[in-house]
């Protein structure tokens, strides 16, 4: 199962997309993630929000209060893509401690805003990828310990990389993946 599911959770979305890694370890301080506190780690978003800037903090005490905020919108959605592209994030690039307290916050607010700001045509595709980039998250980046959410088939996945893809083409003008 964990060789399917790794198939159907394919590089293209992952690699352009979802949580970086890069992004999070240059957002912590020089001594990186170990030096922040666990208890209330703070890191750097590389994406914009209609409520947050690329650049701005995210405190583990705030994130659920900005995400709340966050509603569909086509325009904030693409441009958030947009700015994950151009950082050139991916999940778990070489040298990235999954399990830092950094590295969750910034994918677990990642993920909850792409899920909020995303529009209809893609809101359940998001639901769906979302609960598998979380639940990898929790697995620290290992697709072998990967628990999938109850009920989510790697065909789901499969479709809902496939939605987000071609979504992403023709509504944000955004080739995921591409090379920059």
């Amino acid at each position: 199962m964990a060789n399917s599911v790794a198939a159907a959770v394919r590089p293209v979305v992952l690699a352009a997309v979802l949580v970086a890694g890069a992004a999070v370890l240059t957002a912590c301080t020089d001594a990186g993630p170990a030096s922040v506190d666990p208890a209330s780690p703070s890191v750097t978003r590389w994406w914009s929000t209609p409520e947050s800037t690329v650049g701005s903090a995210i405190g583990a005490a705030d994130a659920a209060d900005a995400t709340s905020r966050l509603t569909p919108d086509t325009a904030s959605y693409c441009q958030a893509l947009d700015d994950t592209e151009a950082a050139g994030n991916g999940l778990f690039p070489e040298g990235t401690q999954a399990e830092s307290p950094t590295y969750r916050l910034a994918a677990t607010t990642f993920v909850r805003e792409i899920q909020a700001m995303a529009p209809d045509e893609v809101r359940s595709s998001w639901q769906t990828l979302g609960g598998v980039i979380l639940a990898l998250v929790d697995a620290s980046g290992d697709a072998a310990a990967l628990k999938l959410p109850d009920g989510v088939t790697a065909a789901d996945i499969d479709a809902a990389n496939t939605a987000i893809t071609a979504h992403a083409l023709s509504a944000c003008g955004l080739t995921l993946g591409a090379a920059q």
